[in-house]
């Protein structure tokens, strides 16, 4: 498939300069729309696939630095190209920190030039899979709702619909069995990614995932829950279908603010584990804890019974 290409610049000049190349004719990249300002790039990624970016670094209000922060952290798997007509070692520096490929002066931004590193881009993306370039975003979320890491969306406007997913998993299978199966799920429920909607698979072990769908949309309420219902409806029975094995769903209210989802999974995470935690202890009692819970429940003593659990 053709990499979808958007130009970002605030000069009409030089997106006509882009925009009139030749290489868009060679089938290898479709130019699939231009950008006056960081604004409008965002809303067209929201609506539109694309796999590189190519932005003015020095463009009016949010310029380049803020835009490719922006992509980093809600795109991960964009590509991204600066160029600039100024060689500034902190706009450079900031940039590429932010994961873009290349920066590259506008006096020396030839048709040459841009079609080879289109060309190295092509080549790194064939051989990473969209699972693996969202796995350091997956990991800050992690870091975020379990472990008091930073919040990796506190430059995101996206809203948010989260689901809760508990897999029954099969005891006969190895553990180095189990982590691939795993994965495999977390990849199913990633697949459901599209325009408008983006999706991650936070696996909290053994056999839990948090599921965040992310929308840039501006659709009400019940069109947010209609399209994750569907989303998790089609990963839920190819699930069923690849691994044979039962997931539990719960879609759970949408959040005002990042913290009171943080907040709301943990509670439910660890509610989840203070009922399997009650619902296995019995199977871990000594003969002599068995005989006075057997005592209790002989003597309709139901405080006493409740007390052994």
């Amino acid at each position: 498939m053709p990499l979808s290409v958007l130009i970002v610049d605030d000069e009409n000049v030089f997106r006509n300069y882009i925009s009139q190349m030749e290489l868009w004719q060679k089938g290898s990249f479709i130019l699939a729309g231009e950008a006056r300002g960081t604004e409008e790039a965002m809303k067209f990624l929201a609506r539109n696939r694309t796999d590189v970016v190519i932005f003015d670094v020095s463009m009016p209000g949010k310029n380049g630095v803020v835009l490719s922060d922006m992509i980093e952290k809600k795109y991960p798997g964009i590509a991204m190209i600066a160029v600039s007509s100024y060689d500034d070692y902190d706009y450079v520096r900031e940039i590429l920190k932010n994961g873009a490929h290349d920066y590259i002066l506008k006096s020396r931004l030839s048709e040459e030039l841009l079609e080879r590193t289109l060309h190295i881009i092509e080549e790194k993306k064939s051989r990473i899979s969209p699972w693996e370039e969202k796995q350091e975003l997956r990991s800050m979320v992690y870091e975020w709702l379990l472990l008091s890491g930073i919040n990796p969306f506190n430059s995101d406007n996206s809203r948010k619909m989260v689901t809760l997913i508990w897999v029954t998993m099969l005891k006969n299978y190895s553990e180095i069995a189990q982590s691939a199966m795993m994965e495999g799920i977390g990849r199913i429920f990633e697949n459901g990614t599209e325009n408008g909607m983006d999706v991650l698979a936070i696996h909290v072990p053994p056999n839990r995932f948090v599921i965040i769908n992310r929308f840039y949309e501006d659709v009400s309420e019940a069109r947010l829950r209609e399209k994750v219902e569907n989303s998790q409806m089609i990963a839920q029975d190819s699930i069923r279908r690849i691994y044979s094995i039962q997931i539990d769903m719960q879609i759970c209210p949408p959040f005002f603010s990042d913290n009171a989802l943080r907040l709301f999974v943990q509670h439910k995470l660890e509610e989840e584990k203070e009922t399997s935690r009650k619902m296995t202890a019995p199977l871990a009692m000594t003969i002599e804890q068995q005989n006075r819970l057997l005592s209790a429940v002989n003597r309709m003593d139901p405080d006493a019974a409740e007390n052994m659990v």
